[in-house]
């Protein structure tokens, strides 16, 4: 009886020793389990520094990191660009209104317009303030859709509704695509573009809005 006795105590000690054992077990996993892991922001560098950076990465044989580095310093060129492409845009004409790009078009926010310059345009739209009348401007960053292009002014001649514009070293092409609707493509350094889809306006006017002045502009900034 006294054996039977001292079997049950030993029995419920070892269990209690047990339990605590686990408990102790799970407080510890519970304690570890909550150590954040959220990254501290990293410092925002600048076109130099990560230029730089991607050098050093580079020689020191991370080519990875070089490679993440010269698309941050990629994505802060296309912003700079843009920035400067924006402000060049011209003041809405007569009866028009300007509206303000929205952030979804920043390559900021877009990592593959960052990848690759001409993927996503820099887009500057206006509309009538009354009526159906639209301006949208798109310009083209180093795009491949240059090389396609040279092939419609090749046969503009051909075309009746095509006519093409000398903008001094650059030249462009005006193309009716229906009624009251007219497209402006503008080459810049056979590598640049920008495209203007008009409504409600004339060719005069047009050419009035995106004249030689603006088009020298742009060619300066993106040159």
């Amino acid at each position: 009886m006294l054996h039977d006795m001292l079997q049950r105590i030993h029995t419920t000690r070892s269990r209690f020793l047990t339990s605590a054992l686990l408990a102790i077990a799970l407080l510890h996993v519970s304690v570890t389990a909550q150590v954040r892991t959220k990254d501290v922001a990293e410092k925002e560098l600048s076109f130099a520094e990560a230029v730089e950076a991607a050098k050093s990465a580079y020689e020191a044989g991370k080519f990875g990191k070089a490679m993440t580095m010269l698309q941050q310093a990629m994505q802060l060129a296309r912003k700079a660009i843009r920035t400067k492409i924006l402000a060049a845009m011209p003041a809405a004409p007569e009866g028009f209104e300007r509206i303000e790009p929205k952030k979804e078009d920043d390559a900021e926010v877009n990592p593959f317009g960052a990848l690759v310059m001409g993927a996503v345009p820099i887009e500057q739209k206006y509309r009538a303030k009354e009526g159906r009348g639209s301006l949208e401007v798109q310009t083209h960053i180093d795009s491949p859709l240059v090389k396609m292009m040279a092939i419609a002014f090749s046969t503009a001649s051909m075309n009746p509704k095509l006519e093409v514009i000398k903008y001094g070293a650059h030249k462009g092409m005006l193309e009716e695509q229906g009624k009251d609707r007219l497209k402006l493509t503008i080459v810049l350094f056979d590598k640049h573009a920008i495209t203007v889809d008009a409504q409600g306006i004339s060719d005069e006017q047009l050419f009035k809005i995106f004249d030689q002045k603006f088009v020298d502009t742009i060619a300066a900034i993106v040159q």
